[in-house]
Order: C-alpha cells, then sequence, then structure tokens
C-alpha cells in the first residue's frame, strides 16, 4: 500500500478508536495539529516496524532502545498514544480473551471458542500480532471480517509475516525504557507530562487540558539524541534484554 494512503487511512481509523473509552459527549474530530502529530507518530512507527519488527529479529531490546533514543521527549509521548490506542484497538476487535468476550455473550463454552486465550496467553498473543505493521494492522482492523475465523486469521498473519512467532513485539518495552532513562536524568519521580493520552481525552497526540502541558511539549520537542553520553548502561533497572518468544494459536482455536 502506498505510504501516504496507509497514512490517511490511519487519520481517519485513529480518530474512531482514539476516543473508544471516552464518554460520547467527547469524541470529536481532531485538530490540524493533532493529526500532524498522528502522521508523526505513524511514520516512526511505521520506520520502527521495518527495522525491529520485520523478518527474523534477534529477541533483544538493545538495539530498539537506541533506535527510539534519536526521538525526542515529544514524540515518544506521541508515539505512546498511537501505541495504546492501537494494541487496545487490536485486543478489542481483533485478539480478545475470553474475559472480555464473556462480558458480552456470558456463555463460557462460546467465549472460549471465540477469545483468544485467558489473561498472560492472550496478551502474548495480542503482543505477537502488534509486531505486524502498521499496513497489516490496518487491513486486520478494516477488513476483519473477510478473514474468517481464527484459524483462517493466524494462516493470514502467518503468510504477512512468516517469522511472527519468533518474538513479541518490543516497540511498546522501548518507549518506556527511553521515558524512563530521560526521567531519570531529569530527577524526575513521575512522568514528564501530566497526562499520557489513551484511554483519557487529553494528552499523547490530543492537546493537554491545561498550557502547562502543551509549554512541556514544546519545551521537549528537540531533546532527541542529545544525551548521548548521559544514557547509562541498557540492562540496569528498568530494562532487560531479552524478549519473550510470540504465540498465535490459542488453546481454543475453533
Amino acid at each position: 500500500m502506498n505510504f501516504c494512503r496507509l497514512v490517511k487511512l490511519w487519520e481517519g481509523e485513529f480518530q474512531r478508536l482514539r476516543f473508544y473509552e471516552c464518554q460520547a459527549e467527547h469524541h470529536r474530530l481532531l485538530t490540524d495539529r493533532e493529526l500532524l502529530r498522528v502522521r508523526r507518530a505513524i511514520y516512526i512507527w511505521h520506520w520502527f516496524a521495518r527495522v525491529h519488527h520485520s523478518g527474523r529479529q534477534a529477541r533483544n531490546i538493545i538495539g530498539t532502545v537506541y533506535f527510539l533514543r534519536r526521538f525526542s521527549t515529544t514524540e515518544l509521548h506521541e508515539l505512546w498514544d498511537l501505541y495504546g490506542t492501537v494494541s487496545a484497538a487490536v485486543n478489542r476487535e481483533i485478539c480478545p480473551s475470553v474475559e472480555m468476550v464473556m462480558e458480552v455473550v456470558g456463555d463460557k463454552a462460546q467465549a472460549e471458542n471465540i477469545g483468544w486465550g485467558y489473561g498472560a496467553e492472550n496478551a502474548l498473543i495480542l503482543k505477537t500480532i502488534m509486531r505486524l505493521g502498521p499496513g497489516d494492522l490496518m487491513r486486520l482492523l478494516r477488513e476483519r471480517w473477510r478473514l474468517g475465523g481464527k484459524a483462517s486469521l493466524v494462516r493470514w498473519v502467518r503468510t504477512k509475516e512468516p517469522w511472527i512467532e519468533d518474538s513479541i513485539e518490543v516497540m511498546g518495552m522501548a518507549i518506556l525504557g527511553v521515558k524512563f532513562e530521560r526521567e531519570n536524568m531529569m530527577g524526575l519521580e513521575k512522568g514528564v507530562f501530566p497526562v499520557e493520552g489513551f484511554p483519557g481525552r487529553f494528552g499523547g497526540v490530543l492537546d493537554h487540558e491545561m498550557v502547562e502541558g502543551e509549554e512541556l511539549r514544546v519545551l521537549h520537542g528537540g531533546d532527541g539524541g542529545r544525551e548521548s553520553g548521559m544514557y547509562g548502561r541498557i540492562g540496569e533497572g528498568f530494562m532487560i534484554e531479552g524478549v519473550r518468544a510470540g504465540r498465535l494459536v490459542a488453546r481454543w482455536s475453533g
């Protein structure tokens, strides 16, 4: 798919997904400056996916952290919002857990047939599917009904990315790792921004509720790559070097 067309599709889809957990009266179209942030975050995601999620990747986090350090704290704030929005949508619309389905159908046997495992198993399946790039995930979100049941979806995913079960996605972990490093360097006990974005209706790609949040966006908008000599050794504290292998087939695959 042409990348410019893909970005336009994501602009529209993001507006549907971003306010999913907000009350109906807070649903709205994004402003031009918010759409610009969406485009920027999609570009970073697309680049990251091509470098670190496609093909047969070594299961480690180190290269992903180095990759994301080039981006500003503000850009990572926006990327985290995009990641949270897309991950929640994929979990809700593509591979819901048995517990999520139970809340709708009320029948355990039916929920186990529809859902993609319980708890930790479902989380692992979600993180495996999230290795797909923006183009493939867009198709899944828009055309899930065309792909049939779980077995058909698994075959489709494996066709698109034969090595997808070599590891789970690592972008979320890498974003948190770089954010944690920078907060430590700033001497902060909590995040730079007052709110992190999804599922709330402020922050991330969206404008902050208070002007102070937007001032922080400007203040931290140019710090990418500047502290290269100040980072600690990767693996200390929050970061880990190993990444789990992925999984696609739930016990109840129908």
